[in-house]
């Protein structure tokens, strides 16, 4: 193996550029190194230097990365882990970064026999010009959507191993803790690496799927935490339900089946209602949720915004959680109108004894100013990207030692 850094997947799986010099010195690079190899260490804060690199934080362990990916509100251009030294938790340091198309996040392996590892870059020696190409490697941007799958096609992705969760992770503003996580469902896909839902679930609904893809990732969230290594969280699970799903007259059935399956109590699981298309039918709503509800599953709104149709009606249902939207939340500071909505909600939530959650909190004035408005809980980068289900207790841990901000 040479000095020169190598994409280790074929270029057609995991396209990427080289940014020249002028780029990379026009563009913020913020590395994580992990791994306390001296050669390795000292290489790298030299080309950092040479480069204008604007943060060059150090890791002695794969728990820290975990914590530092997790709690990252920007994220780390690049993180270089020396592979030997990784351990079991490689996979989610491969989750956290390239293993999510949201991450930005290019993972460089130190030194490695790791062998064909997708996405990956490669660097067999510390040297000042692998480094700095290793550096200048850049994935490019994933399309928002993929190309049209067909039915069997995704029938397949269903029924196969290419679905997997992730968990983000909601706070009490007042108290900062844990409440409870949403689950995230995310696809492996051949050409395309791990895709977020916006890029994959749309034709999974449109194909008449939705239930099939709820059913799947009902059985690995809650079988994930039920595992001994989250026993002692008690955290709650909110499992997303399209429309579709919520008036699905099986769908009670197949969430009771998978609860009781794992040992788990209905008070551990909120259901959270996506609405991908108007609630035209309120009566039969109102009698899926009233079946939902009387199960002992408390019941959410997810994504809230002004524009939500029916959004009064959807009120008067018996919801124990309203989610303001990122988009909502994060205009805030600025817009009149958006606070406006979000007071709004808050009158509406409490004259119901319900819960608010802010999603999309990414700084510490937007935390502020939902806890100042009266918002009970906040889910966003600020608290923790959505994680494999393995570096949850990681996260946790973090989080309940984080200095105080509120």
């Amino acid at each position: 193996m040479n000095d020169r850094p190598t994409r280790l997947s074929s270029l057609a799986e995991h396209p990427f550029r080289i940014k020249t010099s002028q780029e990379l010195r026009q563009t913020p690079l913020s590395l994580l190194l992990v791994g306390t190899h001296a050669a390795w260490t000292e290489a790298i804060r030299q080309v950092a230097a040479q480069i204008g690199v604007t943060t060059l934080d150090t890791a002695g362990n794969t728990s820290d990365a975990l914590t530092r990916l997790a709690m990252a509100r920007r994220p780390y251009s690049h993180v270089l882990l020396d592979h030997a030294e990784a351990g079991e938790m490689f996979t989610d340091l491969l989750k956290l970064t390239i293993g999510d198309a949201g991450s930005g996040t290019e993972l460089v392996l130190l030194d490695t026999e790791a062998g064909n590892i997708p996405g990956t870059i490669v660097i067999a020696h510390p040297t000042s010009q692998s480094i700095g190409k290793a550096l200048s490697i850049r994935s490019l941007p994933v399309p928002s959507t993929v190309r049209v799958l067909s039915k069997a096609e995704l029938e397949a992705v269903i029924a196969g191993p290419s679905i997997e969760t992730r968990y983000q992770p909601i706070v009490g503003l007042d108290s900062r803790e844990a409440k409870a996580v949403e689950v995230l469902a995310r696809l492996n896909h051949p050409t395309r690496g791990t895709l977020a839902a916006e890029q994959f679930v749309p034709q999974i609904e449109a194909a008449g799927l939705a239930m099939r893809l709820t059913e799947a990732v009902g059985v690995l969230a809650l079988s994930e935490m039920s595992a001994p290594a989250q026993a002692g969280h008690k955290l709650r699970i909110g499992i997303n339900f399209p429309l579709d799903v919520m008036l699905h007259t099986d769908a009670l059935d197949c969430l009771d089946a998978q609860r009781r399956a794992c040992g788990l109590g209905a008070e551990r699981v909120t259901v959270e209602l996506t609405e991908s298309r108007p609630a035209d039918d309120m009566p039969a709503l109102r009698r899926a949720i009233d079946r939902i509800h009387n199960a002992g599953y408390d019941i959410a709104l997810d994504d809230a915004v002004p524009t939500t149709p029916h959004l009064t009606a959807l009120l008067e249902l018996p919801i124990a959680m309203l989610k303001i939207d990122k988009s909502v939340v994060q205009q805030a500071a600025t817009d009149r109108q958006a606070r406006a909505f979000i007071d709004r909600l808050i009158a509406l939530a409490k004259a119901r004894d319900a819960l608010t959650v802010a999603e999309g909190v990414e700084d510490f004035e937007t935390w502020h100013l939902m806890r100042a408005m009266g918002v009970d809980r906040a889910q966003g980068y600020l608290i923790a990207r959505p994680l494999p289900a393995s570096a949850l207790p990681i996260w946790l841990d973090a989080w309940r030692m984080a200095p105080e901000f509120c």
